[in-house]
């Protein structure tokens, strides 16, 4: 347990750096941070308090602004991936301090993962399970179900703000985070039609893994963002596949490889000698982004990828789906 005493302040890109480093490397950075992490996050949310309420017209109905708060981490698993995930729970408290709970080994379970994406459902999952004890009465809703940093720390104290100024305080009920928060500057949504492809899918599953690509590239982290557009071509092909009933014989952990391979064995699927020679270059692209690229030559290549995700789930998931639909009994 940590509080702000006697710590130095951290700017929002040196907290979503730490947080970053720990979701998908788990670097103790991290922790050895909390301290100034929340008086980071402190000076965040009274700089978004004056932004929103020039006059501090709603003053009471700042949580933080009077008075203290205490902010737990919770490290969650998350299912086929190599990251973890974190959640936080704010709650009034004495005097203002932060803590961090590691509950990746008690959330590997399919119970935690057939449910519901959502932070109210992963909250709500937790203290069914008794997983974490706290005062129900005490949570800051308008903190701890619309928290996310997938989009950045900034983003996440914004929408807090943004909820107590509204007034939307009274219960832990709020809406799932929309997915397509974008950095309209970084990545433009309609370039690449995430908002059709999302809904079409939907699949929480892959809105999960689009989300770590976003954060990944408007973080300008290129070889996060290509790994995980990687995961979401290959997501896309296996949907494709199962769609057509096309799964049997493909092993349990598949390659890139296998499943072009069984694009080409399949009789479903039209996949001419230039559009394989084109997925065998977008994953050729994936593995060539590395740790080292930055500026221009790492983001072409993202956005090269990212037509990749839309070519195949245009050309290939699109007929896949009519055709599962059609031979639905």
């Amino acid at each position: 347990m940590s509080n702000e005493k006697n710590s130095n302040i951290l700017s929002a890109q040196e907290i979503d750096n730490l947080i970053m480093d720990f979701r998908h490397d788990r670097n103790k950075d991290f922790l050895s941070n909390l301290d100034n992490i929340l008086a980071g996050l402190k000076k965040l949310y009274l700089d978004e308090v004056a932004f929103i309420d020039l006059e501090e017209s709603l003053n009471p109905m700042y949580s933080w602004k009077n008075n203290n708060l205490k902010i737990t981490f919770l490290a969650i698993t998350l299912q086929n991936v190599d990251f973890i995930d974190l959640l936080a729970l704010v709650q009034k408290n004495d005097e203002n301090n932060i803590n961090f709970i590691d509950l990746t080994a008690k959330t590997n379970s399919f119970d935690f993962f057939s449910i519901s994406t959502s932070t109210e459902s992963r909250l709500q999952f937790l203290f069914n399970k008794e997983l974490i004890d706290f005062e129900k009465e005490n949570i800051i809703a308008a903190a701890s179900a619309s928290n996310t940093f997938s989009f950045g720390i900034k983003n996440w104290i914004s929408k807090w703000v943004s909820n107590e100024y509204n007034g939307n305080v009274s219960e832990l009920k709020l809406p799932s985070k929309d997915l397509i928060d974008f950095d309209s500057v970084s990545l433009h949504r309609a370039k690449f039609e995430f908002d059709d492809m999302l809904a079409t899918l939907n699949n929480e599953q892959f809105s999960a893994e689009l989300n770590e690509v976003l954060f990944g590239y408007n973080q300008k982290k290129w070889f996060i963002a290509a790994a995980g557009i990687g995961s979401l071509l290959e997501h896309l092909m296996h949907l494709t596949l199962k769609n057509y009933k096309d799964l049997k014989g493909l092993r349990k952990d598949p390659t890139a490889h296998d499943y072009i391979n069984k694009f080409d064995a399949s009789q479903h699927i039209t996949f001419d000698s230039r559009q394989h020679s084109y997925i065998n270059t977008l994953f050729s692209i994936r593995n060539s982004v590395s740790h080292h690229n930055d500026g221009f030559t790492g983001k072409e290549q993202c956005d090269q990828l990212l037509s990749g995700v839309k070519n195949i789930f245009t050309n290939y998931y699109i007929p896949s789906l009519a055709y599962y639909k059609a031979h639905q009994k």
